[in-house]
């Protein structure tokens, strides 16, 4: 989803690249641990690239036993239970009111927000935080555990792309690709093309 993101808004790429370039040269020319952790701006783009073009609209569970609920309302086994993630990360409510709208896509909302200086700000918008507005990963105690190894790929993964290549939609467009939806899902359409061209250095 973000290479078709980053195809529709080539704005962002030069910033990126200047971050990777300058995390990368900080620790000896290489994608090291802390060079990534130091990928603000692209784990930024990485989380709301996943808010903005979530690949969910729900996020669904099957209730295997039945348990109570901190208001004493019980919920019986066999119930499919859900929370509507499209929803909550397009309420307003859950963003500060000098912030872009809820519908306007922002590479930089989670970056902009992380700088606000405090240390919970600066782990709430974390591209692997899991909390009550952002269920990309699962929430609470069943958390995806895999998330932290799975943000490090992507962002290698990306920080390679971006420095190599240009990448824009193959009919020369900066306007995003839609999602294909079904049942709940969305994905990028697997019949549209982006094309790639090396940067030259």
């Amino acid at each position: 989803m973000t290479l078709y993101s980053l195809a529709a808004s080539p704005e962002y790429m030069e910033p990126l690249r200047e971050e990777i370039r300058q995390a990368m040269a900080d620790n000896g020319g290489a994608i090291t641990t802390r060079a990534l952790q130091q990928m603000v701006k692209l784990d930024s783009y990485m989380k709301e690239t996943g808010r903005f073009y979530s690949g969910i609209a729900n996020f669904q569970r099957k209730v295997l036993r039945g348990f109570t609920l901190s208001n004493g309302q019980y919920i019986p086994p066999g119930v499919i239970i859900e929370a509507p993630s499209h929803a909550i990360y397009m309420d307003e409510a859950n963003f500060p009111p000098d912030s872009q709208p809820a519908e306007v896509f922002d590479g930089f909302r989670y970056y902009k927000l992380r700088q606000s200086g405090s240390a919970s700000d600066h782990a709430r918008n974390q591209f692997v935080t899991t909390n009550e507005r952002d269920l990309s990963f699962g929430y609470g105690k069943h958390s995806c555990p895999g998330r932290f190894f799975a943000a490090n790929e992507i962002k290698m993964i990306l920080a390679r792309l971006l420095l190599d290549y240009d990448i824009k939609n193959e009919d020369g467009s900066t306007a995003r690709y839609a999602q294909i939806e079904s049942g709940g899902f969305t994905s990028p359409d697997p019949s549209k093309n982006l094309l790639f061209r090396r940067v030259k250095v």
